[in-house]
């Protein structure tokens, strides 16, 4: 990565600060209410964006695809495509971005090519305001769970923790993903997957660790992004009667369990009607 670079993507912060953190004072001075985004249709088009880390132009090629195949059109940010380090692009550029994809009338929905890092970043520079005025759905895992839950927390707004554009789109994905996104119903199930080819049976399993029924509305996300969100102003606030859910993967135990520790100090685990 170029020293410069990530210089320059830092030094925007000043000048984005004050407006963004006034404009969230005064969003927070309102009871936030739900707002469910109207469901997609097959041909409607995908704004396309990279708010956190950039993919190769073969991986961008890849994602453009399983959005077409699973029926939809896209369109494409700016500077989605492009690559800042271990960055998609400036902090500007992917803000814009993102802005772009909720403002855009023609954008029925965003999808994040990839997870990574510098979603978080964005945070107090995002106009919720604007979110909210134009809801739409958003789908994207790992890293966007910093969007995830800032713009739920700011806006009320429902989005959607799944596959990034460039993921394997198997069958039992695309159907889960269409079946959510663009046909749902009020009772749903989602089963485990089959085990794939060469894999260990035992991981494709649902164990148990406390037996009992729960009922919640969900919350939750990538492990890592929660506990670093944790005591900061767009970290997990009131869980009480929630059901939080959790995914990470190549973490050792010990990482786990300080990440798990760190959560649990700064918000009350305990009033959850459940973990997942």
């Amino acid at each position: 990565m170029k020293r410069r670079d990530a210089v320059k993507g830092i030094a925007l912060m000043p000048f984005l600060v004050k407006p963004m953190l006034a404009q969230r004072k005064r969003t927070n001075s309102r009871r936030t209410k739900i707002i469910k985004p109207k469901r997609l249709s097959i041909g409607d088009t995908i704004g396309v964006i990279a708010p956190s880390s950039g993919v190769s132009e073969e991986t961008f090629e890849k994602a453009l695809r399983n959005l077409k195949d699973l029926g939809f059109k896209t369109k494409v940010g700016r500077y989605a495509g492009g690559s800042n380090g271990f960055l998609s692009g400036t902090d500007r550029e992917r803000l814009y971005d993102l802005h772009w994809a909720f403002r855009t009338r023609s954008v029925d929905a965003v999808w994040c090519v990839r997870g990574g890092y510098g979603a978080s970043r964005l945070l107090p520079f995002i106009n919720y305001n604007l979110i909210k005025k134009n809801p739409k759905i958003l789908v994207g895992y790992s890293d966007i769970t910093a969007l995830h839950i800032a713009i739920f927390q700011e806006t009320g707004l429902v989005t959607f923790h799944g596959p990034v554009g460039a993921s394997n789109f198997t069958d039992y994905t695309k159907e889960h993903v269409l079946n959510t996104i663009v046909d749902p119903s009020s009772k749903y199930e989602i089963n485990l997957p089959e085990p794939s080819e060469g894999a260990d049976p035992s991981l494709y399993k649902a164990t148990v660790i406390k037996k009992g029924k729960a009922r919640g509305r969900l919350v939750g996300g990538n492990l890592s992004l929660l506990a670093a969100m944790a005591g900061t102003p767009f970290g997990l606030k009131n869980v009480r009667g929630k059901i939080l859910f959790i995914e990470d993967v190549s973490e050792p135990p010990y990482r786990v369990d300080r990440m798990l520790t760190h959560m649990r100090q700064s918000i009350n685990m305990r009033s959850l009607a459940g973990i997942a």
